[in-house]
């Protein structure tokens, strides 16, 4: 929409170029809650009181209605028009970009419609590649109801398991913030390595996130922390 730009199949394009894995993340499952600040307004300052954007009901084909906070990642009572839409549209990020990983901020969301989905993606994945099992999808057990042990490579976001788990699992984290932050002290190359090791002799995975500038280039610091763990 604002960039007028396919971002998700340029990155695809770009990833695929240089031999990469191609994987994409949701977080569209959680923001039922997410966006309902986007019905309020600001509490002080020169616009105290004006409401959001979302407050208008013309806007809500992209803040959604107003409704009552869940208060929990999922929300328990999002209508099964909203979770229809949830799953059309991860099912045309699956469809259009054939990623070869899928990441869920959360467990599978919404029970049976969330089951259904990631079924499309480990059938759709066996199609693209004549048979053969390339897909991942990686999801969390920080709400149990939607985990279950087994149906994805569980990932544990900026932490790592106390014991050599039988199934593979994934690490996230980032040598510094979430994005890209100013003055920031990154994680030496050193205490990156130690965790790969530590993470890898458990049965984990280590995906590490180098956040760009807003050009897409790397400061020198950073571009030092990727060239020490290179060497």
């Amino acid at each position: 929409m604002g960039p007028k730009k396919d971002i998700s199949g340029i990155w695809a394009k770009a990833a695929r170029r240089v031999g990469l894995r191609f994987g994409v993340t949701e977080h569209l499952g959680a923001s039922w809650d997410w966006f309902l600040v986007s019905k309020g307004a600001d509490q002080k300052g020169p616009y105290a009181g004006v409401p959001y954007d979302g407050a208008d009901p013309k806007y809500e084909d992209l803040y959604y209605p107003q409704h009552e906070r869940t208060g929990r990642w999922y929300p328990a009572n999002a209508p099964e028009w909203w979770q229809r839409r949830w799953f059309d549209r991860i099912q045309d990020l699956v469809n259009s970009y054939q990623p070869d990983l899928l990441y869920s901020d959360g467990g599978i969301p919404f029970f049976e419609v969330g089951r259904s989905l990631v079924a499309h993606f480990y059938n759709a994945n066996l199609q693209w590649h004549g048979g053969k099992m390339e897909a991942v999808y990686n999801c969390k057990s920080n709400e149990s109801e939607y985990f279950q042990e087994g149906t994805c490579v569980q990932d544990v976001e900026r932490g790592v398991m106390d014991t050599i788990h039988e199934l593979p699992w994934q690490t996230d984290t980032c040598i510094g913030d979430g994005y890209y932050k100013r003055d920031i002290q990154y994680k030496t190359a050193t205490t990156v390595i130690t965790m790969l090791a530590d993470i890898v002799s458990k049965n984990g995975n280590l995906l590490l996130n180098i956040p760009p500038r807003a050009d897409g280039t790397l400061d020198g610091n950073e571009l030092t922390v990727v060239r020490q763990m290179a060497a």
